[in-house]
């Protein structure tokens, strides 16, 4: 009897039509990421600079909303990229127990 964590792992966690949809939706966020490392490579004078001219602040509610969706989707990212370590660890394992050695990794 395979244990959960075996039944989990013993099926892909995307087809590869999900894993083309989630590259897809990885690229959408290459505006968002040039945006943060725009905004990390200007004094906060330059930020301010570049946001007084807007009397309605709709800009920089703008650029709120894109850096939080940026930090939702490497929240993500982070959690896949776990689920990812933790499926090599599983595999680590077993290529492990079969030679008789104690980790690979």
């Amino acid at each position: 009897m395979k244990t959960p964590t075996q039944q989990l792992l013993s099926q892909a966690a995307f087809s590869q039509d999900e894993m083309r949809q989630a590259e897809s939706k990885a690229r959408e966020y290459d505006v968002n990421r040039r945006f943060m490392l725009a905004c990390l490579s200007r004094s906060r004078d330059e930020l301010l600079a570049s946001f007084r001219g807007d009397p309605t602040y709709e800009h920089l509610r703008a650029a709120f909303e894109m850096t939080e969706e940026y930090i939702q989707h490497l929240e993500d990212m982070l959690e896949a990229s776990q689920a990812a370590r933790t499926r090599l660890l599983a595999v680590a394992q077993v290529l492990a127990r079969e030679h008789g050695v104690s980790a690979f990794v």
